[in-house]
């Protein structure tokens, strides 16, 4: 596994965003979501999204990119177990069953 610095290298592509908007008045809204992609396909592996307030020390972006890498570190984890003993080309052609963490 290694990290690239452009989507067309990459096997698979993380995309996270803001998808809320923050009421800073009432402390609600904000919320995060985030996509595991094949590149190729476009297939999505999993999804996943997180919500917060703020709090006197900080807006909770932060804490909702915590949140979502949290999960994605979960489920790379049981991907990573299931697959020992496929090949890359199993792995990443699309006899992955979608996982998604609620």
């Amino acid at each position: 596994m290694s990290i690239v610095t452009a989507p067309s290298q990459a096997d698979l592509v993380l995309e996270v965003v803001q998808s809320g908007k923050l009421n800073i008045a009432r402390g609600s809204g904000d919320k995060g979501a985030a996509v595991l992609k094949d590149s190729r396909s476009e297939e999505d592996f999993w999804t996943d999204s997180s919500t917060g307030g703020w709090s006197i020390r900080a807006f909770s972006n932060r804490a909702i990119g915590s949140k979502l890498g949290e999960k994605l570190i979960e489920f790379l984890k049981v991907y990573i177990s299931k697959a020992e003993g496929q090949s890359e080309t199993d792995m990443l052609g699309g006899n992955l069953q979608e996982y998604s963490s609620s």
